[in-house]
C-alpha cells in the first residue's frame, strides 16, 4: 500500500486546521484586547458581563487550538501510516462543523475524504503492517554483588 492515497486528505486537514488556528489566535487576541479596554465608567454589571463574554471567547479559542493541534498531529501520523485510531479521530474532529468553524469549507470535505480512505481495507492494512523488524526490548541482567 503506497502512502499516496492518504497524502492529499491529510495535507488538506493540516491546512484547514492551520487556517482555523490562525483565526482562533486572532479572535483570542481581539477578545483579550476587548477585555483590557473596558471603560472604567461602565456600571459594575456591564463590566462583569464584558469580562465574562471576552473570557468565554478566549477559552473557546484555546479549546479550538487544542483541537487543531490534535487534527494536525493525527493528519501527520496519517501521512506516515502510523496510529490508525489517531488518524480516524483527527478526521472525525475535522468534520464536526462547530469545531473548525471558519474552515468548514476545507475541513469537512478533507475530513470526509480522509474517513472514506481510512475505511478502505487496503489502507487500514497499511497502518497495521510493519515493514521494520520489531524492536527487542533490552534485557536487564541481574548482577549479584
Amino acid at each position: 500500500m503506497d502512502k499516496g492515497r492518504v497524502q492529499v486528505p491529510a495535507v488538506g486537514m493540516i491546512v484547514a486546521a492551520g487556517i482555523d488556528a490562525l483565526f482562533a489566535v486572532a479572535l483570542a487576541t481581539l477578545s483579550a484586547l476587548d477585555i483590557s479596554m473596558i471603560d472604567p465608567w461602565m456600571r459594575q454589571g456591564e463590566k462583569v458581563a464584558a469580562v465574562a463574554e471576552g473570557g468565554f471567547l478566549v477559552v473557546l479559542c484555546v479549546a479550538g487550538l487544542i483541537i487543531d493541534a490534535v487534527i494536525v498531529i493525527g493528519a501527520s501520523r496519517m501521512m506516515k501510516l502510523e496510529s490508525y485510531s489517531f488518524a480516524v479521530a483527527a478526521a472525525l474532529l475535522s468534520i464536526i462543523p462547530c469545531l473548525s468553524s471558519p474552515c468548514i469549507i476545507l475541513g469537512m470535505p478533507f475530513g470526509l475524504w480522509a474517513l472514506i480512505i481510512l475505511m478502505d481495507p487496503g489502507v487500514k492494512a497499511g497502518f497495521f503492517s510493519t515493514n521494520e523488524p520489531a524492536a527487542i526490548p533490552p534485557t536487564i541482567e541481574n548482577t549479584e554483588a
